[in-house]
């Protein structure tokens, strides 16, 4: 079975969702920022489509609970 990635959470400006994946990449998990690219071609322009945070699927469980300890951090 191959791995594919999963959302594990959405943001509404593309610098929270990049804080998050620093974070993940802190504790050593790969994650990626998608739909960003939607936000500054349609700059100023409201855009239905959140930014997501992503993970390989092995990885997702361990991905959320770091994104909750940072969460409960602040």
């Amino acid at each position: 079975m191959q791995d594919r990635l999963v959302t594990i959470a959405q943001y509404g400006s593309y610098i929270e969702a990049e804080l998050a994946r620093a974070d993940l990449l802190g504790a050593g998990i790969e994650a990626m920022v998608s739909g960003q690219n939607a936000r500054n071609v349609l700059a100023g322009v409201d855009v239905i489509e959140e930014i997501e945070l992503q993970v390989m699927e092995p990885d997702a469980d361990r991905a959320v609970e770091v994104l909750q300890n940072r969460t409960e951090k602040e």
